[in-house]
């Protein structure tokens, strides 16, 4: 299901969105943690979390690299990708920044 311009506004205004901040600019996003499995060999496997915001494409350019503040906190950007289907949204994953 494709999101348009009105839902993608909604998702990221007031009531779900948090400022992120990256050059100056700031804009709305969604954080999001999830577990993620690394594997290590023999089917062994190490759960960690893996924390990103999601933002509208093109809110933030160019994409961000190096620091960025999400709700007040300052982590390094070590992922940017465009989410499926559409590319309306991009997350930008985040590791601490110390």
């Amino acid at each position: 299901m494709a999101f348009g311009d009105g839902d993608r506004a909604y998702l990221l205004g007031q009531d779900f969105g948090v400022d992120v901040t990256y050059g100056g600019t700031t804009v709305k996003g969604i954080v999001d943690e999830m577990d993620e499995a690394a594997l290590a060999g023999q089917a062994v496997s190490q759960l960690g979390r893996q924390r990103s915001v999601l933002i509208a494409t093109g809110s933030l350019s160019p994409d961000p690299e190096g620091s960025i503040t999400v709700d007040g906190t300052t982590y390094v950007v070590y992922d940017v990708r465009e989410e499926p289907p559409d590319g309306r949204f991009t997350r930008v994953f985040l590791t601490n920044a110390s």
